[in-house]
């Protein structure tokens, strides 16, 4: 869904965004069902190169912890003073020894990866494999924005809200990005 597409995932290494978007792949379409990724399957499909699988484990961790502190907030849009704030996982089970992950989409807002045709708001569809292959987190912002207005062929954004989508720390000046 574009409310996900337009959140700044911020301080995200590229590493960690991989890892978000093969949870989303194997999430999507699967309602509120726990599912349980293996290392190997995350390592293939996220083409992280560390063998290690405690630094994948960590790598993991991390993932869900900047997740967390995102404070993802909705605005309902019938009521304009109402917001919702939210974890998109109720369900994120790290085990190091089986080398499995078990994740699950919270209920109430497991409209974010399902149920997209017909969305009145869009949604953004890309290919996993395009994104893991884009090296830098800066890269991947862009992408997953410029997957969003293909049907357009036009992203008109202001400087500001550039830098807030990029993240781009404000001690960068212009000459810097």
């Amino acid at each position: 869904h574009n409310d996900l597409t337009e959140l700044p995932l911020k301080k995200f290494t590229a590493n960690e965004l991989d890892l978000f978007m093969v949870m989303c792949n194997k999430l999507k379409n699967r309602g509120t069902k726990e599912i349980m990724l293996s290392f190997s399957d995350i390592r293939h499909l996220a083409h992280y190169d560390a063998k290690d699988s405690h630094r994948l484990a960590e790598d993991i961790r991390s993932t869900n912890k900047r997740l967390l502190e995102l404070n993802i907030m909705l605005r309902d849009v019938d009521n304009p003073g109402r917001t919702v704030q939210f974890a998109l996982f109720k369900r994120f089970v790290t085990d190091e020894n089986k080398q499995i992950l078990n994740i699950a989409v919270n209920e109430e807002f497991q409209w974010i990866l399902n149920e997209l045709v017909g969305v009145e708001n869009g949604y953004t569809s890309f290919e996993l494999q395009q994104f893991v292959g884009l090296k830098s987190s800066y890269a991947k912002s862009c992408y997953r924005q410029l997957k969003r207005y293909k049907s357009t062929g036009w992203w008109e954004v202001s400087i500001e809200d550039f830098k807030k989508i990029l993240d781009i720390p404000k001690s960068y000046r212009m000459t810097d990005i």
